[in-house]
């Protein structure tokens, strides 16, 4: 652990200079570059970053509302009626890049647009006012990621630049007797998987402290999830129901519940969740976010999911975690932009998933 510690120290304090470039547009400073082992100091200050930039939330102003390029079914009007009339304001963030097959050739299928279309036909013109997405181009040649730029014309939808600061984590690794890494978990691990996996946590970071200071929520979603069908209005009711249970204190929604190989996971919708597994689809409170985002820029070497797990579980009781279920997002993709991980079947699926 100790090794791993001074190993990661040199490049977590790269990644959050990241987060004092993005606190420093705020206005907010005095966030040193503190090493991983005074992981405290570095949540505390972000935690009061947070409380800060927070303040004005309830305010806050979106873009200017722009109908929605399909009307919105029937379903999804009638679900509107039932909502209130102070509705918060909410983010979707979603890094996005090209899916390959294994053989390293593109993919048969694509997933962003599908999932950008099905939101937006939820939206009401007076849901779009509350409703504004974040993109981000992760793919290695950004420019070809067409699907990316058809999705910018979409309602209420900016593109958030890729942090321009790069790394090799395998570089800092030692490999075994047959030159291959060994990760956390004692798995071998190619130096490509490796990078690939600390670039996921660098972005998602990123994109989430950008996120944060836009509105109370922010959702993110992987680009290879489906939606129900009026997933906003359905999104909305359920955090009325958390009002009214007074439970909005929370640190996650799980929005994607997966059954998967370590068995069927208990979740009931409301209630708390112990979060196992997979960031298919989650609503994170903005105020927490950056606790959570210091804890990931200190383990990069780490999935992302195994370290909100983690993070969760040093102190369940202050970062409490909720399920909505039915799962109001479904995973499909089945192939992925690391080729070595596509197989051509969706690896999981939702447990509580209706369209």
């Amino acid at each position: 652990a100790e090794y791993m510690g001074r190993i990661f120290s040199s490049v977590t304090r790269a990644m959050l200079r990241a987060v004092c470039v993005v606190l420093s547009v705020w206005g907010v400073s005095g966030l040193a570059l503190t090493p991983p082992t005074e992981s405290a100091t570095i949540v505390q200050t972000l935690a009061a970053a947070s409380t800060e930039s927070a303040k004005p939330m309830q305010g806050n102003a979106m873009p200017p509302a722009t109908p929605p390029l399909v009307a919105p079914p029937p379903a999804a009007a009638a679900a509107v009626a039932t909502l209130p009339a102070d509705l918060p304001n909410i983010v979707i963030v979603i890094p996005t890049m090209r899916r390959w097959a294994h053989d390293g050739k593109p993919a048969p299928e694509t997933y962003l647009k599908p999932l950008m279309n099905g939101i937006v036909s939820s939206l009401t013109p007076e849901l779009s006012k509350h409703i504004s997405f974040m993109l981000m181009n992760v793919d290695k040649e950004p420019e070809k990621h067409l699907e990316f730029q058809e999705c910018l014309k979409l309602p209420n939808v900016t593109a958030v630049p890729r942090p321009v600061d790069d790394f090799d984590v395998s570089q800092l690794l030692l490999k075994d007797s047959s030159g291959m890494f060994v990760d956390y978990k004692g798995r071998q691990i190619s130096g490509d998987t490796l990078n690939w996996r600390a670039g996921e946590t660098r972005d998602v970071s990123h994109l989430l402290l950008h996120a944060m200071s836009k509105a109370p929520f922010v959702m993110m979603l992987e680009d290879d999830v489906a939606p129900t069908s009026s997933v906003i209005p359905k999104i909305f009711n359920f955090l009325e129901g958390m009002k009214k249970g007074g439970k909005m204190d929370f640190f996650m929604v799980d929005l994607y519940t997966p059954a998967v190989w370590y068995g069927p996971p208990s979740a009931a919708n409301m209630e708390r969740y112990d979060y196992e597994c997979c960031t298919q689809a989650m609503l994170f409170n903005s105020k927490r976010i950056p606790e959570m985002v210091a804890y990931e820029l200190q383990n990069p070497q780490n999935p992302i999911d195994d370290n909100i797990r983690d993070f969760v579980r040093a102190d369940r009781d202050a970062r409490p975690v909720y399920a909505m279920i039915p799962n109001p997002f479904q995973h499909v993709g089945a192939f992925s932009s690391n080729p070595e991980k596509s197989t051509g079947t969706v690896e999981h699926r939702s447990l509580y998933f209706e369209p």
